[in-house]
């Protein structure tokens, strides 16, 4: 009604609102009456799901690496470490048989060759790429099979810095996780440097500039 005042039309909203805030009140106490071994297992569902949950996310996050060992990232004073099929060191690359070049001595061509093949959106996305993941699910399920990949540049990077090469779920999830913290601590073109620098090249071969000399 245009007559009534202004604050007559809101104090009777509110009075509706709390009415209807009642009657779902009391009707949710009423079935909670009529249901309590149901309503006490729903409860308990959630609890121990939440339980579970919460301690899952404890156990894949104390593990990480934490603000600096990731600066540190680049830093390789004890060599490239090679494990087995199960994890165990098997021997050493020392520093001195390794070569580090600096972005500024690296192609230009290779960095841009780096990102058109293994990450497109690398300047746009913060570790991991959701419309990538997307497009690759929508092409696993079209084809029937794993057919494409959905890693950026950073993840591997952060595998092969921080955690094994398993294939599983709960690996896959620290490797986002890494992902974005690395792109939380370090700049683009500090992880496009050091990116070739961990990346196989084929033929037995890591970093960039070992592969260039063995052609």
């Amino acid at each position: 009604d245009s007559t009534t005042p202004p604050g007559s039309r809101l104090d009777h909203l509110k009075e509706k609102s709390l009415q209807g805030l009642d009657r779902c009140t009391r009707a949710s106490h009423a079935w909670i009456v009529r249901h309590p071994y149901i309503f006490r297992s729903i409860t308990g569902s959630v609890i121990v799901l939440f339980l579970g949950l919460a301690s899952f996310l404890y156990v894949l996050v104390s593990g990480l690496p934490d603000r600096n060992q990731l600066k540190a990232l680049g830093d390789n004073s004890q060599g490239t470490v090679l494990l087995d099929a199960h994890d165990h060191p098997v021997f050493t690359i020392p520093t001195q048989y390794q070569i580090e070049v600096p972005i500024e001595k690296i192609s230009p061509n290779l960095k841009k060759a780096v990102v058109a093949v293994e990450d497109a959106r690398f300047y746009e996305h913060h570790g991991v790429d959701g419309i990538r993941i997307v497009g690759a699910v929508i092409s696993d399920i079209r084809k029937a099979r794993k057919a494409e990949g959905a890693s950026t540049i950073t993840q591997p990077l952060a595998r092969m810095s921080f955690l094994t090469a398993d294939k599983t779920m709960h690996r896959k999830i620290k490797e986002a996780l890494l992902a974005q913290r690395i792109e939380q601590v370090s700049a683009k073109e500090e992880i496009l440097e050091l990116s070739p620098h961990k990346a196989f090249f084929g033929d037995r071969l890591f970093r960039a500039e070992r592969r260039s000399r063995r052609l």
